[in-house]
């Protein structure tokens, strides 16, 4: 192959165009032709700046028309974000109610609970404090010579069926004579029988209120006993009676009164014990507290020195002394008073102990 036939691209000659000269360069133009191609140079530069600032408001309607929907798509999720927060706030209300429902509802039921409980306790302690009380009654019918577990109801029926006009007309005496002798012992009940002419039984019951809380217990213990032994009560009466036992059902009354006597004794003198045991433990209580209060007086004493001064001390031994003689004395009055708590009063009250100048109130002028 020929380089000089078929030359190559690199070295093939190639003219390029002068630039164009504006017209008022070109020193061949004439004033026309500069104004000429000035003002084309005008008008093209004005096409191409309108050009360019429609094309820039396109693209400014279209960035506008983006963030209009972007502003909607924003509003749009504000909208659901606030819905769910506003069903979560309810949900979370209705929650909290329901849990405070429910809070409710177990303390309620944990009252009734705790209240049942008690209840029960207390029934169970009625029971027990009722059986333990007849089987004193047992044991002391047996004491006497009367055995419970021999009557029955059969044989309660056929002797209250036995028992005529005439055996209750003799009952009824021997209670009229046995009453005066109970009123005077105790201030219990009294129960009388009275027989009408068609041979009906009336009973009038008369209580009276005793003393203290135990006699009324032991009261209330004693009907319930003669209200359920009425018919085996009624039949040894008038086996006493029929028979000419008088004086035997006497002995036995006024030995019963007179274990009721002993019984409202001892009750009594527990009272006391307990009361005197109380005294004595709140002695013995204030006793240390006296005690402990003068070891640590002794011991400030001892760390502080004799030479110390303070205005502030003084500020309070005199109020001290003002209110002190203003105060008043709760035991001051004891005239009257049982001798059991009266230790314990003045005990309680260290102040007349300290003073006893102040138990008697200052002349009014």
């Amino acid at each position: 192959m020929d380089p000089v036939a078929d030359p190559s691209p690199s070295r093939r000659s190639l003219k390029r165009r002068p630039p164009a000269r504006s017209p008022e360069l070109s020193p061949k133009a004439g004033p026309g032709a500069r104004e000429a191609a000035a003002a084309e140079e005008l008008i093209r530069r004005v096409e191409e700046l309108e050009a360019a600032a429609a094309r820039l408001r396109g693209e400014k309607e279209a960035a506008e028309d983006a963030a209009r929907g972007l502003r909607q798509e924003l509003d749009a999720e504000r909208a659901s974000a606030e819905t769910a927060a506003s069903e979560a706030m309810l949900m979370i209300e209705r929650l909290q109610r329901e849990k405070a429902a429910a809070q409710m509802e177990a303390r309620q039921f944990k009252r009734y609970a705790e209240g049942r409980e008690d209840r029960e306790r207390e029934v169970q302690d009625e029971l027990a404090s009722l059986s333990d009380l007849a089987a004193s009654y047992h044991s002391r019918l047996q004491s006497h010579g009367i055995d419970p577990d021999s009557f029955t109801d059969e044989d309660d029926e056929e002797s209250y069926e036995e028992v005529g006009a005439e055996d209750v007309e003799q009952i009824h005496m021997a209670a009229l004579e046995v009453k005066p002798n109970a009123r005077e012992s105790t201030n219990g009940m009294v129960k009388t029988m009275v027989v009408g002419n068609d041979g009906e039984e009336e009973v009038e019951d008369a209580e009276e209120e005793p003393s203290s809380p135990v006699e009324k217990e032991f009261e209330y213990t004693v009907d319930v006993t003669c209200a359920s032994t009425t018919k085996p009560a009624t039949s040894v009466v008038a086996e006493y009676v029929g028979d000419g036992n008088s004086g035997g059902l006497y002995a036995r009354v006024e030995a019963l009164e007179a274990d009721r006597v002993a019984l409202r004794r001892e009750i009594s003198v527990l009272r006391a014990e307990r009361a005197q045991l109380v005294m004595a433990r709140e002695m013995a209580r204030r006793l240390c507290w006296e005690m402990v209060a003068e070891q640590r007086a002794i011991v400030k004493k001892a760390v502080v020195p004799a030479s110390s001064f303070s205005v502030l001390g003084i500020c309070k031994w005199v109020l001290s002394t003002l209110f002190w003689r203003n105060g008043r004395s709760t035991a001051k009055y004891t005239f009257g008073l049982s001798t059991t708590f009266l230790g314990l009063l003045l005990l309680l009250d260290r102040s007349t102990l300290l003073s006893p100048w102040r138990r008697l109130p200052r002349p009014q002028r």
